[in-house]
């Protein structure tokens, strides 16, 4: 009998995939009916500063250490975000274009793979948001988030600058990598994944009336600089 697969080849079934049940319904390869945009960070020419991403840079000091950069050699390609080193120094990165929107009828999935130098002293953001020079009030987003005083990492849905917030979905390591992703329906609710294991379900809050793009930031949580390094991103989504 013949059988449909749907998504890549390895994924068409949840059952016995473990992690790997998280991309059921991803589809394979390039295909015209999505939009698929993955970041390796590989080569220094996949970064443009000036033209592709909006850089913010807190900075106390005089002394302009901020570092937004791929990392030189870093196996499998990296992207380091590094602020300066007063309390509440910050460096954040958005992409120049909001290019995705979260639609009804249109599957979206976002996934990262970060890790932060001191997760208990650093504020942290990674996902979705409207551009917004200062991420941490930005009124539309979806974030994975650490707050300093805590390695404990939250999930957030703002819409309108109201928030519904998942709460201790992981303790976090200093400078090990997590993979933090999450799957819209395409209708009503937002399932999100730590280590692409099902951790929470968003229903309320979700900012689907807004364009969005990608977002990094990491603050200081005292007098030290803290880096925020990013192995890849995903963003797939039916056009």
């Amino acid at each position: 009998m013949a059988t449909k697969f749907r998504g890549p080849l390895l994924n068409s079934s949840v059952s016995g995939l473990g992690e790997r049940g998280f991309f059921k319904g991803l589809p394979i390869g390039n295909e015209p009916d999505w939009v698929v945009v993955m970041k390796d960070w590989l080569l220094p020419s996949e970064l443009s500063a000036s033209t592709d991403w909006v850089v913010t840079q807190v900075d106390a000091g005089t002394d302009a250490a901020s570092v937004f950069a791929v990392a030189a050699d870093a196996m499998n390609g990296e992207l380091t975000i590094t602020t300066n080193d007063a309390d509440n120094d910050s460096s954040s990165a958005q992409t120049v274009n909001e290019f995705v929107k979260l639609e009804a009828g249109k599957k979206l999935w976002f996934e990262a793979r970060w890790k932060i130098q001191t997760a208990a002293d650093s504020d942290v953001l990674v996902g979705l948001s409207i551009n917004d020079t200062t991420p941490l009030d930005a009124t539309d987003r979806l974030n994975f988030k650490v707050a300093e005083g805590s390695a404990s990492m939250s999930f957030e849905a703002v819409k309108n600058s109201t928030a519904t917030t998942e709460a201790s979905l992981a303790t976090l390591a200093d400078d090990t990598y997590v993979k933090t992703g999450f799957l819209w329906n395409g209708s009503n609710k937002v399932e999100v994944y730590v280590n692409r294991a099902k951790v929470a379900t968003v229903t309320t809050n979700i900012p689907d009336d807004e364009n969005l793009a990608l977002n990094f930031m990491v603050q200081t949580g005292s007098a030290a600089a803290r880096t925020l390094t990013v192995d890849y991103v995903m963003v797939a989504k039916e056009r």
